[in-house]
């Protein structure tokens, strides 16, 4: 005949037993017939995930320190994109610019050379055409006399990665064609 002490304690031993075995498996993988394992969730690991407790204290710990720093490899490429798409903008401008520029030089200088070719002021106006496109920063590259005073000039200008080049060419307006021109004069 069993008692009620027997019987208490034949439950414990029952219990005990049980978590004996649900502690060994907790954090093994458990496979559940499928190709892939399952984790046995217990008391310690939900802790963990919550992030009460040492254990979620110490994934914590372990978290912060493999990202810090990652903020500032972000900061720096971010800079790094900056610094060379304003490296680029500033190419272009300057190209730009030095085109404007030579083209200005160009026309200033067609146009003297042009004057100074009908009026016949000088014998080669063409010299004159140097001078202008010297004095606004360009070299004079061509400059050719075409019939009756028309003045054909190309003038360079450096710039800061490469060579601005501008054509221009000047003379009297009936001797140039144009869309107004429809040779009916």
């Amino acid at each position: 005949m069993t008692t009620g002490r027997d019987e208490a304690e034949r439950e414990v031993g029952r219990r005990a037993a049980a978590g004996a075995r649900v502690r060994r498996r907790l954090g093994r993988a458990v496979t559940t017939g499928r190709d892939e394992p399952e984790r046995e969730v217990g008391r310690r690991a939900a802790a963990g995930a919550r992030g009460s407790g040492r254990l979620g204290r110490a994934v914590r710990a372990v978290r912060d320190e493999a990202e810090r720093g990652a903020a500032t490899v972000v900061v720096l490429a971010v800079v790094a994109v900056a610094l060379v798409l304003a490296v680029v903008v500033g190419a272009v401008t300057s190209g730009h610019a030095a085109r404007v520029r030579a083209q200005g030089a160009a026309d200033l200088s067609a146009l003297a050379a042009a004057s100074a070719e009908r009026s016949g002021m000088l014998a080669d106006p063409c010299s004159l055409a140097r001078d202008v496109a010297d004095r606004n920063g360009a070299r004079l590259v061509v400059c050719e006399k075409e019939a009756r005073g028309v003045v054909r000039v190309v003038a360079e200008r450096s710039a800061g990665f490469g060579t601005a080049v501008a054509r221009a060419r000047a003379g009297p307006a009936r001797e140039r064609p144009g869309p107004a021109d429809h040779g009916d004069r």
